[in-house]
């Protein structure tokens, strides 16, 4: 066993494996290296993330085109900021996040379940 020494942090979470449906319903998966986090800097990263993609109140007309680009930015935004690494053969970017949350929403909500779990839990699995 592993002795813990607090302020000890690492710079990454071991990778992992996440796996979600793709559009053809085989199974898609992404090896991802996540971003060390604590809890409280997990949630200010939540916070920035889902703040930074609302419209100004400018007084223009407010779309359901709009609002799924809101939802969008902030989904890559979020998982643009955990990812250390991924096995993609693009490069590891915010328009190739966008890009991924645009067109395979299920492995974004993969990854951000997978993040969420290995900064509360620590770990992933059993």
């Amino acid at each position: 066993m592993s002795k813990i020494t607090l302020g000890k942090r690492p710079a990454h979470f071991a990778p992992v494996t996440v796996e979600f449906p793709m559009h053809d319903s085989s199974m898609g998966t992404i090896q991802a290296t996540f971003k060390y986090r604590t809890r409280e800097e997990y949630g200010a990263m939540i916070d920035e993330a889902t703040n930074s993609g609302k419209a100004s109140p400018d007084g223009g007309e407010l779309t359901v085109e709009a609002m799924a680009a809101g939802a969008v930015h902030s989904d890559a935004m979020l998982i643009f900021k955990s990812l250390q690494a991924w096995d993609l053969d693009e490069p590891l970017t915010f328009e190739n996040v966008y890009q991924l949350a645009n067109e395979v929403p299920a492995a974004v909500t993969a990854l951000l379940a997978a993040y969420r779990r290995l900064v509360s839990e620590g770990r992933l699995g059993n």
